[in-house]
């Protein structure tokens, strides 16, 4: 979910700056065509009208309204006004024709296929309509281009072939950029899989698949920021008992097994906004947040028999229990001295004989 939510940022990233092109294109449009040719600066408002829409459509995308129905709308407004600025120079005999298929391929970068698609067909129909209008007499040729334009109107079969060729060249540009795009987009959801899943293993033990212990160091402190604003927190450092006889006896593959089982039955005991993690060999740590003293001894002596009864089922001839200490955050800890002060915790509980708790605030 959080790789489609930036897939669709950057979209709208590249629409917001692709129609800056617009705006700009519109202004040189404005200034420079009446340069040009004179007869267009009649048609000031079809620019300003143009860049005012530009405008609004950007406001549109940064504040994240309209969508594809947006997209759909701005693209047929520049499609129209290609098509003006085409019809009145000559469909068959300017430059700006090629601009039907610049606009195609833009369109492919920045808006969705389906708008794509459905905007280069619009821009065929909209060419092959003046085409038509211009062999049926229903609209002048090039009634705004230059004197040599409009006196050598090309043949019928020119102005057929160059209204096929655009429809072949638009639809072809926004095909293949369309399924570049969908390869960049796929090489982009792969890159953005292996990012989560790197993610996951730099904050896993890779044995217990536990939080570790950098990652657990790192939560700690954003739990004291919370007790700093008001909440409480307590930490629980879990020491198994006789856990080297384990690895002694049987080796050491049966003691990562132990482990393993240890994992599992701590993150079946603890709630799921807690945090647990392998701190280290056989040491286990609980971070649990808005706990108070009371639920932090009844929690850990949860976790006491939930540990002794696993290692119980795993290993029955090895009495492997564990001693927990637990400290309650205070307003002035920082992360070294709340672990300090429930590792110390459980080091009495060990000395006490271990498969108890000890706690403090």
């Amino acid at each position: 979910m959080r790789g489609l939510e930036r897939r669709d940022a950057t979209t709208d990233l590249n629409a917001y700056r692709a129609g800056w092109t617009r705006v700009v294109l519109g202004a040189l449009g404005l200034v420079l065509t009446p340069l040009i040719v004179p007869s267009f600066a009649r048609f000031w408002l079809v620019y300003i009208f143009y860049i005012a829409s530009a405008l609004f459509a950007q406001i549109l995308i940064k504040k994240d309204i309209g969508g594809s129905a947006r997209a759909l709308v701005g693209g047929i407004i520049d499609i129209a006004m290609v098509t003006f600025l085409v019809q009145r120079l000559g469909s068959a005999s300017t430059f700006l024709v090629s601009i039907y298929v610049f606009i195609g391929m833009i369109n492919a970068l920045v808006v969705k296929r389906w708008v794509s698609f459905t905007l280069a067909a619009v821009g065929i129909l909209a060419y092959a309509s003046i085409v038509v209008a211009e062999i049926l007499n229903l609209l002048p040729y090039a009634p705004y281009g230059p004197l040599w334009i409009r006196y050598s109107r090309p043949p019928v079969g020119g102005v057929v072939v160059a209204a096929l060729s655009v429809a072949v060249l638009l639809l072809f540009a926004t095909w293949i950029v369309n399924r570049l795009m969908s390869s960049v987009r796929e090489h982009e959801r792969e890159l953005m899989n292996l990012n989560t899943q790197l993610e996951a293993l730099s904050q896993r033990d890779p044995l217990t698949q536990l939080f570790n212990r950098r990652y657990l160091l790192d939560r700690i402190d954003l739990e004291l920021a919370r007790v700093r604003r008001g909440h409480s927190a307590a930490l629980l450092m879990i020491d198994l008992d006789q856990f080297k006889r384990v690895n002694d006896r049987f080796g050491h593959l049966r003691g990562d097994d132990l482990l393993k089982r240890v994992a599992d039955a701590i993150v079946q005991s603890v709630r799921a906004t807690d945090v647990a993690g392998r701190y280290g060999g056989d040491e286990f740590a609980v971070l649990l947040s808005d706990t108070e003293t009371g639920q932090a001894e009844i929690a850990a002596e949860r976790l006491v028999k939930s540990i002794r009864d696993t290692a119980q089922r795993a290993e029955p001839d090895e009495a492997v229990t564990a001693s927990i200490g637990f400290a309650v955050a205070l307003g002035d800890d920082d992360s070294r001295s709340l672990l300090r002060r429930a590792d110390q915790n459980s080091y009495r509980a060990k000395e006490k004989g271990g498969n108890c708790v000890v706690g403090s605030s």
